[in-house]
C-alpha cells in the first residue's frame, strides 16, 4: 500500500515538473516557435510577460518588432503592448522594444511617443539594436531608416532644406542619412552631429558612441516633444536661410569683385592703348570695326577683357603677298559670335598701317 502512495506521488511530481518546464520555455525556443507561425505575435509577448529571466528575450526584440511591422500589424498596437504589458514586466526588455518601435514609424511624433514612455535612465547600449545607441542619461540616438516618401522631412540631409535653396556647405552631406537624438527634457534634434567642444569632427555614429558622448547639433532640426520643427542649425549659421543667403550675398561679392577687377584691367589697357595708337583706333578695335590706315600695334596688342579671362583678339599668322595676315583667335572668334557681332575675318597691313580688310 505504501509503495503505491509513494509511486502515485513520484507520477503527480513528475506530471507538475513537466508543466512547469513546458510554460518555463527558453526566449530562443519562444522565437523559433514564433518564426513558425508569425500570426501568434501574442506568443512571443506572453511568453516576454511569464518569463522569470524576460532580458533573455532582448536579442530578438528588434526583430520580432521589425517582422511584425513589416506584417502590417498597427504600430499603435505594438506601442499599447509595449506600454500596457511590456515595460510593467521588464524596462530593459521594454526599451529595447520601444527603440525598435521607433525605428518603425515615419512620424517623428511617434518617435519621440515611444521613447517618451521608456525608462529615464539606462545601461549604455550601442550592441544589440542596429543603428541605435542607448546612453545611461535617457538619451538615445536612432539613424532615421523610413519610407523617403512618407517622412516629412525625407531620410536623407538635403531634404531638410527648401528645394534649390541647399547651401554648398552642406554638399558634402547629401547622401548622409539624418539620425534622431532623443533627450528625455525634451529638446530632440535631427540631422548630423558633431562632438562639443571640436570645430568639425563630426565623425559620430551609433556604432562608434562612447558612454560619456557630449553632441551638438551640426547640421539639422530641432524638435519639441511633438516632433515638430521648432529650430534650425547649419553649421555656424542659426538657420537655413542664414547659410543660403550668406553664400549668396558671398557669390554676389565675389561676382562684384571679379567684374571690378575686369573694369580695372580693361580701363588699364585703355589707358595704354590710347596713349600710342589714339582715341579712335582705340574705339574702333573696342567696335570690333578697324579701319584702312588703322596702326599696326593695336590689332596686335588690343585684348578683349572678359570678368574672368582676357586675350589677344588678332594673332599675327604669317606673310602674304607682302602684307602681314592676322587672324581672329579661337577665343575672340567664340566670343564675338556668341554676342551675334560682325568683326572682320582677316586684317592685312603693310607698312605699319592696316591695309586691307576681309570680312
Amino acid at each position: 500500500m505504501m509503495k503505491k502512495i509513494l509511486l502515485t506521488i513520484c507520477c503527480v511530481f513528475s506530471i507538475l515538473l513537466s508543466y512547469a518546464q513546458g510554460v518555463e520555455q527558453s526566449a530562443e525556443s519562444v522565437w523559433i516557435a514564433y518564426q513558425a507561425d508569425p500570426n501568434k505575435m501574442y506568443t512571443f509577448i506572453d511568453a516576454i510577460t511569464n518569463s522569470d529571466s524576460p532580458k533573455d528575450f532582448i536579442p530578438y526584440v528588434q526583430r520580432f518588432v521589425n517582422e511584425n511591422i513589416k506584417r502590417g500589424v498597427d504600430w499603435d498596437v505594438l506601442y499599447d503592448e509595449l506600454k500596457e504589458t511590456i515595460l510593467p514586466k521588464d524596462p530593459d526588455v521594454a526599451t529595447y522594444f520601444g527603440v525598435s518601435l521607433a525605428q518603425n514609424t515615419e512620424s517623428y511624433s511617434n518617435m519621440i511617443k515611444a521613447l517618451d514612455v521608456l525608462p529615464k535612465t539606462h545601461t549604455f547600449d550601442n550592441d544589440f539594436i542596429e543603428d541605435a545607441v542607448i546612453y545611461p542619461d535617457g538619451r538615445i540616438v536612432i539613424v532615421i531608416n523610413g519610407d523617403e516618401s512618407k517622412l516629412k522631412y525625407g531620410r536623407h540631409i538635403y531634404t531638410l532644406f527648401e528645394k534649390n535653396k541647399e547651401p554648398n556647405i552642406i554638399s558634402q552631406f547629401k547622401t548622409n542619412h539624418q539620425v534622431l537624438l532623443y533627450q528625455p527634457e525634451g529638446n530632440s534634434m535631427l540631422g548630423i552631429f558633431k562632438y562639443a567642444g571640436t570645430k568639425d569632427d563630426y565623425s559620430f555614429t551609433p556604432k562608434t558612441a562612447k558612454e560619456n558622448d557630449k553632441l551638438e547639433l551640426y547640421v539639422g532640426i530641432y524638435l519639441n516633444k511633438n516632433g515638430e520643427k521648432v529650430g534650425e542649425k547649419c553649421i555656424q549659421y542659426n538657420s537655413f536661410a542664414q547659410a543660403y543667403n550668406a553664400e549668396v550675398k558671398a557669390g554676389q561679392i565675389a561676382e562684384k569683385n571679379i567684374k571690378n577687377a575686369a573694369r580695372n584691367k580693361h580701363a588699364q589697357m585703355e589707358k595704354v592703348l590710347v596713349q600710342k595708337y589714339g582715341r579712335k583706333a582705340f574705339d574702333a578695335m573696342e567696335d570690333f570695326r578697324p579701319y584702312i590706315g588703322m596702326p599696326e600695334g593695336i590689332v596686335r596688342e588690343y585684348k578683349l577683357v572678359m570678368k574672368d579671362v582676357n586675350f589677344i583678339a588678332y594673332g599675327f599668322v604669317r606673310v602674304e603677298s607682302g602684307y602681314k595676315v592676322y587672324l581672329p583667335t579661337r577665343l575672340f572668334a567664340m566670343t564675338a559670335s556668341y554676342i551675334n557681332a560682325r568683326f572682320p575675318r582677316a586684317i592685312y597691313t603693310k607698312n605699319g598701317k592696316v591695309a586691307a580688310i576681309k570680312w
